[in-house]
């Protein structure tokens, strides 16, 4: 539990406002919410838009391992 809440307080709460990333994201706020909190897992390309917005290692937001920052080509 205090890794998923070390991503969500590294997440969208250090990059922008909730509602801004759902708009520019297409994905509704109680859908975020519950990607957030572990209620759900959303699929392969929505994660990969999710970090590549939030520009967070794929990897990271997934399993929460390794670092959040995306890794140099």
């Amino acid at each position: 539990m205090a890794e998923e809440e070390n991503r969500t307080l590294r997440g969208y709460t250090r990059r922008g406002d909730l509602a801004r990333w759902c708009r520019e994201l297409g994905i509704r706020e109680n859908t975020m919410y519950q990607y957030e909190t572990g209620r759900c897992v959303p699929r392969a390309d929505r994660a990969a838009a999710i970090a590549s917005f939030a520009k967070v290692d794929l990897r990271w937001l997934i399993t929460g391992e390794g670092s959040y920052d995306v890794p140099s080509p």
